[in-house]
């Protein structure tokens, strides 16, 4: 029969009137120069691939026409082998029903990739196992178990062979690679080895998009979507409808952190048209950003919605659009220190000029080799902050975002993240409160830029607006050096020689003896005229001693000055006659 070989023999013994109760026994062989022809008659050639060898196919039915009939049923090829153990039971009056154990191994394939993404790609082996119910139009398979490579799979499918196909079950998976999956969902290539770029340009494949209708709960035990970001114990369910996959309640580890949301695509003939809403929290900041933990060391908190449409890979990163929000925890990064304002003072001042008139020249050289010194070991600590994201043609955006830092200092961010091209483009500004009893209201700050490939970007060290207000302030210290030295070049600045006013007359009654204690008289002071006897109306008489009483008297005349004797400047300044 064409490309096959068929034999068969059988027999039967029973009564003719009681054909059903007939035992039969049958035997069947279908052979092929050439394996393919197999896989072409059972419809699997979209699934396996097998070499141009010979192939055999064996069947053997045993059993009563309307009773259990045992199966024993084995293909060969060359990458592919099955076997199907069990019984069948046919009644004219019911659906033919089924219990089979069914396995199978392949070792290529690339034609069901090749199907479902347009792209053939790697050989890959697989192993099933699985128990075969059927009744009717409806098929269950329990006790799956299927590896391939270092992915497992186990579960349960149910199967309603109608129109549209309805499908329901539970499977989980481990060890799985995520990339691939995802490919194969939604029908995506992947960028050849020698192409440029991330993603591939290629026509999106079907994908798993089939007139299917129902919903696979799915786990993910361990998922790895790059080398470093692997998702752990990930569920969800899979909405399957017409031409569409709805991934939703997803819930799971992912990047040290946790995330949830929900994601729909559907297929059409433009291409695939994506939406959904993801929020992570507590994922390891250098995980995302595939670096170690030595440049940052942060949680972030990342909402976002997202919506894109295409016809390839690349396609729907470029028209990637959405918002969202993004919050940083307990961050230290690595290439910043508010040390680095305290050293690039201390450098300013070393070449400070002591002529009065002369304005400190700060030199722009000096002052980024004291910051990139200071900052090459240090770390900048920020408890946390929050910005918000705009993700523009499949560009993710943190504009004019501030984050408090420690000792007062802030952090601006101004990041675009190209994901198309795994380009980053950021500018980060680190100022610093000003010193204290500082005349310049002005922050000090100075700025990193990064340009480049995301795991190695080129990094740039702007210190010029930290020049600038490092000349602020050298124009502001010279302004108070003149103030001062001028100051102290004026007398009345200096202070004015205090002459003590006469203190309150003491007043002793009448026939009293005064008794006070006085120092010797500074230059220019009039002591001895401090005391004068007072006796006014109405005074008690009395010869007891007291101590001087204070009052409130007259002021007293003022006494001729004794010429003052002539003082060396700047002895004069104070006790000069003038004064």
């Amino acid at each position: 029969m064409g490309l096959l070989r068929i034999a068969l023999a059988g027999d039967t013994n029973g009564q003719p009137s009681h054909l059903g109760e007939a035992a039969v026994h049958i035997d069947g062989r279908l052979d092929a120069d050439d394996a393919t022809a197999l896989t072409a008659l059972f419809g699997l050639d979209h699934v396996v691939g097998v070499d141009q060898f010979p192939g055999r196919v064996t069947l053997s039915l045993t059993g009563p026409l309307n009773g259990e009939m045992r199966v024993d049923g084995d293909a060969a090829a060359s990458g592919l082998t099955a076997a199907a153990r069990g019984v069948l039971r046919f009644n004219g009056e019911e659906t033919p029903q089924a219990a089979l154990q069914v396995l199978a191994t392949a070792a290529d394939l690339r034609p069901l990739q090749q199907a479902m993404t347009g792209q053939a790609g790697d050989a890959a082996a697989i192993s099933a196992r699985a128990a075969l119910a059927i009744d009717g139009t409806a098929l269950s398979l329990t006790q799956i178990a299927v590896v391939a490579g270092k992915a497992s799979v186990r579960g349960r499918l149910g199967i309603n062979l109608t129109s549209p196909i309805g499908i329901e079950g539970e499977l989980a998976a481990d060890n799985v690679d995520g990339a691939w999956l995802t490919a194969m969902l939604l029908g995506l290539p992947g960028q050849a080895r020698a192409a440029s770029g991330i993603w591939s340009s290629q026509p999106v494949g079907a994908g798993a998009f089939a007139p299917l209708n129902g919903t696979v709960r799915f786990t993910l035990d361990h998922a790895a979507f790059t080398p470093a970001l692997v998702a752990s114990g990930l569920k969800g369910v899979a909405q399957l409808r017409a031409n569409e996959i709805a991934l939703n309640d997803l819930d799971g580890g992912f990047a040290g952190g946790r995330v949830s949301g929900a994601l729909a695509f559907r297929r059409d003939a433009d291409g695939i048209a994506g939406r959904g809403h993801i929020a992570l929290s507590g994922a390891d900041a250098a995980t995302l950003l595939a670096t170690d933990n030595k440049t940052i060391d942060a949680k972030l908190t990342v909402q976002s919605d997202l919506d894109s449409i295409g016809a390839s890979a690349a396609a729907l990163v470029r028209s990637l659009h959405g918002s969202g929000t993004v919050a940083v925890a307990d961050a230290r990064i690595a290439g910043f220190d508010s040390a680095a304002f305290a050293a690039a003072m201390r450098a300013a001042d070393q070449g400070a000029s002591i002529e009065p008139a002369k304005i400190m020249a700060i030199e722009p050289a000096k002052i980024q080799a004291a910051v990139d010194r200071a900052v090459a070991g240090g770390h900048l600590t920020v408890p946390q902050g929050e910005a918000t994201l705009t993700i523009t043609n499949g560009k993710v955006s943190v504009a004019n975002a501030t984050l408090p830092a420690q000792d007062g200092a802030a952090l601006s961010l101004a990041v675009a993240l190209d994901l198309g091209t795994g380009a980053v483009d950021a500018r980060m500004t680190l100022s610093a409160p000003p010193p204290a009893h500082a005349l310049i209201g002005l922050r000090p700050e100075f700025s990193v830029a990064l340009k480049g490939p995301l795991a190695a970007p080129a990094r740039t060290l702007d210190v010029s607006a930290l020049t600038g207000w490092l000349t602020l302030r050298a124009a502001e210290l010279q302004t108070r050096r003149l103030e001062s030295i001028e100051a102290n070049s004026r007398p009345e600045v200096i202070g004015r020689a205090v002459r003590p006013e006469s203190a309150a007359v003491p007043m002793a009654p009448a026939g009293g003896t005064v008794e006070a204690e006085l120092a010797a008289p500074a230059i220019g002071t009039r002591g001895p005229e401090l005391l004068q006897p007072d006796m006014p109306a109405g005074a008690a008489t009395g010869t007891t001693t007291t101590k001087p009483q204070a009052a409130t008297p007259a002021t007293p005349p003022a006494a001729p000055h004794a010429a003052a004797p002539t003082l060396p400047p700047p002895l004069n300044l104070l006790f000069g006659p003038k004064n």
